[in-house]
């Protein structure tokens, strides 16, 4: 059997900057009138056609 994969503390800790670093862009995005990146919508866990529907005003 193989050894399930886990995460070392800094593994999680990157994860953790990489959620905060797509929230970051998505928001500067959204902010300026223009959609986030697909990357981004991904990391976050949004599904990039259901952000098509977001009305930005």
């Amino acid at each position: 059997m193989t050894k399930p994969r886990t995460l070392t503390l800094f593994g999680r800790l990157k994860a953790v900057v990489d959620v905060l670093d797509a929230a970051r862009s998505s928001a500067a995005a959204v902010n300026s009138g223009r959609r986030p990146s697909r990357q981004a919508l991904r990391r976050l866990g949004i599904a990039e056609d259901a952000f098509d529907t977001v009305r930005i005003y």
